[in-house]
């Protein structure tokens, strides 16, 4: 097996690789890359580590069968390893997670523009088996010596922030920093599906049920309304509402497009906007507040459906009579759905016009 590029890196030079490749893939094998983790925690040379797992692999898998998914994981490896190899090596940590390290590439800046660079090459790559299947990936990444000094502590860490970037909401790398990380407790079923992540799985498998796209989405906000009893949900476009749900117990049954200029204005810089009381942005914004309290809704989130500059609408969820301290649970749902929707209709050169 030649991997040519690893010569640049000492641990590397002149050594057999023959049994040290993942049959699979032709990254390193897990064993080779932990090898090489302890040879520099042993040097006290300074490195990177990141632990990335794709995104609903399970489903692809149980989906799309294992033969799809080997494509799937071989294609990933040929990516990760084209982006990084002149910084660092792949290896294969096991099923469907890579581990990545980075020699003496430590610093904060250096390290998120090589993981966003992968996150950004990873977005555009799709299998041609169906054009329904879009890949992302979930990234932890720890630092050596700056966040432990031992194998087990590092490790520990990239699992905290790789954990911190599921709850998030996925298709997302965390970069350590014990600020934020350091109390994050990981359950230890971490791979089961549970809670949260089984309804993000489950909206992915709906939406990938067909091609489809828009029966697939009636289907998936009709099943979430009734789940999750919003009073109102729908997509709001510039033309007007698509796939609008209303739950029977809602204090209003009606409800009416709202400028679409409005909604972007409010969430032009995150893609995210909610409130929880409308009485609070009525001195920021009269007109936003006039157009939702006019059809009674007292709380609102709103998520942008947009991917690679291509705007398709913005989930609108809104509560009336009452109002909704919006959870973070809600938002990181509708953000992997958002995406999802996004990635659909713009590998499938769709709208929802």
């Amino acid at each position: 097996m030649e991997l040519k590029y690893l010569n640049k890196f000492d641990y590397f030079k002149d050594k057999d690789l023959s049994n040290r490749i993942d049959f699979l893939t032709n990254v390193l094998n897990r064993q080779t890359a932990f090898d090489y983790v302890n040879y520099l925690i042993e040097h006290n040379i300074p490195f990177t580590v990141c632990v990335s797992d794709i995104d609903n692999f399970k489903n692809i898998n149980d989906t799309y069968g294992h033969l799809v998914g080997d494509r799937i994981l071989k294609g990933v490896a040929y990516l990760f390893e084209n982006c990084i190899k002149d910084k660092g090596v792949v290896g294969r940590f096991g099923g469907d997670e890579f581990i990545f390290i980075f020699e003496n590439i430590t610093e904060y800046d250096d390290v998120w523009n090589i993981c966003h660079n992968i996150n950004t090459t990873l977005s555009k790559f799709c299998i041609s088996a169906t054009g329904n299947i879009f890949i992302s990936a979930t990234t932890g990444v720890s630092r050596f010596p700056k966040d432990a000094n031992n194998v087990e502590s590092l490790f520990n860490t990239a699992d905290k922030a790789l954990y911190r970037g599921k709850k998030k909401g996925r298709n997302c790398f965390i970069i350590y920093l014990p600020e934020k990380h350091k109390n994050i407790e990981i359950n230890n079923d971490r791979g089961s599906i549970t809670g949260l992540d089984a309804m993000i799985s489950q909206a992915y498998k709906m939406l990938t049920a067909s091609n489809d796209i828009e029966k697939q989405i009636d289907l998936l906000f009709k099943a979430i309304s009734n789940l999750l009893m919003y009073d109102h949900l729908c997509i709001e476009t510039p033309h007007g509402l698509r796939f609008e749900n209303c739950h029977k117990l809602a204090y209003t049954q009606h409800f009416e497009h709202v400028d679409y200029n409005l909604l972007n204005d409010a969430i032009i810089t995150t893609g995210v906007f909610s409130v929880k009381d409308m009485d609070t942005i009525k001195g920021l914004n009269r007109k936003f507040y006039d157009a939702f309290a006019v059809q009674k809704v007292c709380s609102t989130l709103l998520i942008k459906i947009s991917v690679f500059d291509k705007d398709y609408g913005v989930i609108r969820i809104d509560s009336t009579n009452t109002n909704r301290v919006w959870q973070k649970d809600d938002t990181i749902l509708f953000m992997s759905i958002a995406h999802y929707i996004a990635l659909l209709l713009y590998y499938n050169d769709k709208t929802l016009g």
